[in-house]
């Protein structure tokens, strides 16, 4: 029930219990996120998506490389759209952040919209990812780069409440869904040592 539980508030966190889940989150996520960043090759001027938000770490550590770019911020939990709303309202970069709550199977931006896309510790969440992906290169401006962060297949199976509601998938099985999704361009980033790996893509030119 435990597992269940917390599987649960990871997929979509929720009321009180979800506000702690996002300060957790932030805690045990920052350091994934910001590694995933460094892969995005942020640059000033640039316009990003972070699909999946949760904690904001991702969106911190973009502005972290530069404060001369936009972010927008989609997520389907309510409960982490309003924790990072309160939170980003009165910085001094809340101007250039722009957050929402919306599904990535249907991304609510025009074509062509964005130079970088982020997501960490999200697609296992997708029921139908291929769907997602497409619509991540929809949006993005051609040559754009997304930048998947994903937990291994393997820590997943240890970790009791990924065995309720989560999808695992190794690296050829991610890259087989870009691919599938029509990006071109892949390549991964294992760092050695750790239970994550980065999927880098490109939307054609």
């Amino acid at each position: 029930m435990i597992a269940q539980f917390v599987a649960a508030q990871l997929r979509r966190p929720s009321g009180r219990m979800g506000q702690l889940f996002g300060h957790l989150l932030n805690r045990s996520n920052r350091g994934m996120n910001r590694r995933a960043v460094a892969h995005l090759d942020v640059r000033s001027g640039h316009r990003l998506l972070d699909v999946g938000f949760g904690g904001g770490v991702g969106i911190d550590a973009m502005f972290d490389v530069s404060d001369d770019i936009k972010v927008d911020g989609i997520d389907f939990s309510e409960t982490m759209l309003s924790q990072q709303q309160q939170r980003m309202a009165d910085g001094p970069r809340a101007a250039s952040i722009s957050l929402q709550l919306g599904d990535v199977a249907a991304l609510p931006f025009e074509e062509a919209s964005f130079d970088r896309v982020l997501s960490v510790n999200t697609i296992y969440f997708w029921p139908e990812p291929v769907l997602g992906l497409r619509e991540i290169c929809r949006v993005l401006k051609p040559g754009g780069r997304l930048v998947l962060g994903c937990a291994t297949k393997q820590q997943l199976e240890k970790f009791p409440p990924a065995q309720h509601g989560f999808s695992r998938y190794d690296v050829g099985d991610v890259a087989a869904m870009l691919n599938d999704a029509g990006f071109d361009g892949l390549e991964c980033a294992t760092p050695g040592g750790e239970a994550f790996f980065f999927s880098i893509a490109h939307r054609p030119d």
